[in-house]
C-alpha cells in the first residue's frame, strides 16, 4: 500500500518536508525575516496554509540544533498555555515566583538552544479572551523583547488570520515593534498549485493522468499561472484543494491499492467542487446512525465560535456544554460520537488531556452555515455570558438590566450549563434586590418630597401672612409718616413764623437802637454847639456803641477840632494823612499814611509823637482804636473807618 500523499485538512509537519510543495519562496522569506527581529507576525487569508507554512517549511529550515520551537495554542488563557508549555520542555525548575523572562532564560540553559515561541491561531486571544487577557498578555510579551531582559536569546512568531489583523493594533501601544516585521502569506498561485498535486503524487508513488491537475485547478476556479479566482479570490483554497485530492485519493487507492492513479473520470464523478467541503460534512454527517447524527451535529455546533472561527475544546467542556446528558449512558454517546467524528477526519484530538477541535476553520464555517437563527443567538448570548461569566468570578460583576433581557429569552436552554444558569440566578436575585431598594429609595423621595411641599406650603402661608403683616405695617408706618410729615411741615411753617417774628422784632430793635443812636447823636450836636465838647464826645461815642451811623462819627470829629483848636501841630509824617482815630479817653491819637504805611501815635494834650509802627495797608483804610493798658498799647475790637 502506498504512502497517503495528502494531509486532507491536516497541517504539515517536521515529516512532511517530501510532501510539502508550492511554498519554496515563502520559506525562504519566513526564514530570512526570522532573523530580522525578535518579534515577527505571520498573517493571511483561512485556508492559506499558514501553520504548514511554520510547522514544515520553516521548522525543516533548521537544524534541530539551531532552535528550540516552542508552538502555543490558546487553551484557558494564551499566557496560561505558554506557562504550560514551558513547563513542559523545562529541565529544571525555576526559582519560585520567577518571572517569564527568567523562565524562558532558564529553558534556554536547560537546552542551550535560542528559543522560538510560535503562537499558532492567535486570533483565539481575540475570539475567546477579553481584554483585560489581551492587555496583560501584550505586556508579558513586551518584557521578554525589552533589551535589558533576561531572555534574550527568545524570539517570537504570532500566527493570525489576516482579518484580525486590526484587532491587533491596540497592542501596538504596548508593542511597538508589533508590525515593524510581518509577512502576509497569499493564496497559492496556479504554477505552485500544480507542483503541489503532482510531486506527492510523484514521491508517494500515484500516478496523475495528464492535465488532470490544470483540470482540477480549473474547477477550483483559478485561471492563469500567477493569481486570480473565480469571484475577486486570489489564488487557491487549499482547504478545498486538498478536501478535492483527497477524495480522488481514495478512489484511486479503493481501485487499485498497489499503483493508485488519479484519473478525469473520479474527478467527474465528484459533480461540482463549489460546495466540496459542505458536501463532505453532510455526507459524513448523513453516513452515521440515526441515534449518532444529532450528537455529532450538537458537538459540531458546541465547537464553533459566534465569528464562525473553530473552538477547542475539552472532554469535560463538552460535556457540560451539551444540554440534556443526565445519565451515564447519554455521556457514552457522547463519547461515541466523538470517537466517529475524529475517524472521519472532522475532529482532531488536540492533545492528551482530552481536547479536541475541528480539523480546520473552513470546517467551522460550514459549520456555522447550518445553524439556525436561534442557534446563532444562543450561541452570541452564551458566548457573552462566558465572557461576564469570568469578568464574575473574577471581580464579582453580575449581569446589568440589558443583559439579563437579552439573555431572557434564552434562559431555559441554559439550565444544562450550571455556572451561567447560577450567574443569571444571581443576577436577577441581585436586580430584584436593586429594583426593591429603587422602589424603596424613590418611596422616601415622594415622602421627603411631599414632607418638603407641605413644608413649603406652610412656610409659603406663614410668608403670605407675615408679608401681609409688614404690608399692614408698611401701611402704618406710611400713614405715621404723612403725620409726621405734616406736623413737620406745620412746625416749618410756624418756624417760618418765628423767624419773620424775630426779623421784625430784630428791625424793631435796630429802629430803636437807630433812634436812640440819634438821639445821642443829636444830644451830641447840642453837647458840641454848647462848647460842652466832652458830654458831646461822650454822646458821640454812645450813640456809636449803639449803632454805627455817619452823624455821631463826623459829629465826634468835628469836636475833635473844636475842643483844643491849635494847641498842637502834629508833626512826622511825609505824606497826606489818610486817617486818624481818638482813644475813647481822648488821651492819644492815631493817624496813617497810605504811601508810608506807618501808623502814628500822638498824645493829644501836647502833640508829642507816642509810637510809629509798620502795617498793611489797603486801598480802604482801617484805622484801629488804641487803648492803654499795662503802659502798652493794643489793638482794640473797634475800627474808625476814614474816607
Amino acid at each position: 500500500m502506498t504512502r497517503d500523499p495528502f494531509k486532507f485538512l491536516d497541517a504539515y509537519s517536521l515529516e512532511d518536508a517530501d510532501l510539502f510543495y508550492g511554498r519554496e519562496r515563502e520559506i525562504e522569506d519566513l526564514y530570512s525575516n526570522v532573523f530580522q527581529s525578535r518579534l515577527l507576525l505571520l498573517y493571511g487569508a483561512s485556508g492559506t496554509g499558514k501553520t504548514s507554512l511554520v510547522q514544515c517549511g520553516l521548522a525543516n529550515s533548521f537544524h534541530e540544533r539551531d532552535w528550540l520551537p516552542i508552538h502555543v495554542r490558546y487553551d484557558k488563557g494564551l499566557l496560561l498555555a505558554l506557562d504550560a508549555a514551558i513547563e513542559k520542555r523545562a529541565k529544571t525548575r525555576p526559582k519560585p515566583g520567577a518571572s517569564l523572562s527568567q523562565r524562558l532564560a532558564s529553558l534556554y540553559l536547560d537546552h542551550f538552544k535560542p528559543v522560538q515561541l510560535i503562537f499558532d491561531q492567535f486570533e483565539e486571544l481575540f475570539t475567546r479572551g477579553d481584554e483585560a487577557e489581551r492587555e496583560a498578555f501584550a505586556l508579558a510579551i513586551a518584557e521578554v523583547l525589552a533589551p535589558d531582559s533576561e531572555a534574550s536569546e527568545v524570539r517570537v512568531l504570532l500566527i493570525v488570520r489576516e482579518e484580525y489583523l486590526a484587532a491587533c493594533t491596540p497592542m501596538e501601544w504596548i508593542l511597538p515593534e508589533l508590525f515593524a516585521n510581518r509577512q502576509r502569506l497569499e493564496r497559492m498561485g496556479r504554477t505552485a498549485a500544480e507542483r503541489a498535486i503532482v510531486e506527492p503524487c510523484r514521491v508517494c508513488g500515484v500516478e496523475v493522468k495528464e492535465e488532470l491537475a490544470s483540470e482540477i485547478l480549473d474547477r477550483l476556479g483559478a485561471r492563469g499561472p500567477g493569481l486570480g479566482g473565480p469571484s475577486g479570490t486570489a489564488g487557491i483554497e487549499l482547504t478545498y484543494l486538498q478536501v478535492v485530492l483527497d477524495k480522488l485519493y481514495k478512489r484511486a487507492l479503493a481501485a487499485s491499492p498497489d499503483r493508485p492513479e488519479l484519473k478525469h473520470e473520479d474527478l467527474d464523478a465528484l459533480g461540482s467542487l463549489d460546495n466540496i467541503l459542505g458536501d463532505f460534512l453532510t455526507e459524513q454527517l448523513g453516513a452515521m446512525p440515526d441515534a449518532m447524527a444529532p450528537t455529532a451535529e450538537a458537538i459540531l455546533k458546541s465547537m464553533v465560535t459566534t465569528e464562525g472561527t473553530k473552538k477547542p475544546m475539552r472532554l469535560e467542556e463538552l460535556l457540560e456544554e451539551l444540554p440534556g446528558l443526565e445519565c451515564e449512558a447519554e455521556r457514552a454517546a457522547v463519547l461515541d460520537a466523538l470517537g466517529r467524528l475524529v475517524a472521519v477526519r472532522i475532529l482532531r484530538e488536540k492533545d492528551d488531556a482530552g481536547g479536541y477541535e475541528l480539523r480546520h476553520d473552513a470546517l467551522a464555517g460550514k459549520i456555522f452555515e447550518r445553524m439556525s437563527a436561534m442557534e446563532k443567538d444562543l450561541l452570541e448570548i452564551v458566548a457573552r455570558l462566558e465572557s461576564r461569566l469570568r469578568e464574575y468570578e473574577k471581580d464579582g460583576d453580575l449581569l446589568d438590566a440589558t443583559m439579563l433581557r437579552r439573555a431572557a429569552p434564552f434562559a431555559p436552554r441554559l439550565g444544562f450549563k450550571p455556572k451561567l444558569a447560577k450567574l443569571i440566578e444571581d443576577s436577577q436575585r441581585e436586580a430584584k434586590k436593586r429594583l426593591r431598594r429603587r422602589r424603596m429609595v424613590l418611596g422616601g423621595l415622594v415622602a421627603l418630597a411631599f414632607v418638603v411641599l407641605a413644608g413649603f406650603t406652610a412656610w409659603n402661608v406663614r410668608e403670605r401672612n407675615e408679608a401681609k403683616r409688614q404690608e399692614g405695617i408698611a401701611k402704618a408706618n406710611e400713614t405715621k409718616a404723612m403725620e409726621q410729615e405734616a406736623r413737620a411741615m406745620e412746625q416749618e411753617q410756624k418756624a417760618n413764623a418765628n423767624a419773620e417774628e424775630a426779623r421784625a422784632r430784630e428791625q424793631d430793635a435796630k429802629r430803636s437802637l437807630a433812634e436812640i443812636a440819634k438821639i445821642y447823636a443829636t444830644e451830641g450836636n447840642k453837647a458840641r454847639d454848647h462848647h460842652d465838647f466832652g458830654s458831646a464826645l461822650l454822646r458821640y461815642r454812645a450813640s456809636l456803641d449803639l449803632l454805627e451811623n455817619q452823624a455821631a462819627r463826623i459829629g465826634a470829629a468835628e469836636t475833635m477840632t473844636k475842643s483844643r483848636p491849635e494847641r498842637a501841630v502834629l508833626r512826622g509824617h511825609s505824606d497826606s494823612v489818610e486817617a486818624f482815630a481818638i482813644t475813647p479817653d481822648g488821651r492819644t491819637i492815631a493817624s496813617i499814611s497810605e504811601k508810608e504805611k506807618i501808623v502814628h501815635l500822638w498824645d493829644s494834650v501836647n502833640g508829642k509823637e507816642l509810637a510809629a509802627q509798620g502795617c498793611r495797608i489797603s486801598k480802604c483804610l482801617w484805622l484801629p482804636f488804641l487803648c492803654k493798658n499795662d503802659s502798652s498799647f493794643n489793638f482794640s475790637v473797634y475800627a474808625v473807618q476814614y474816607f
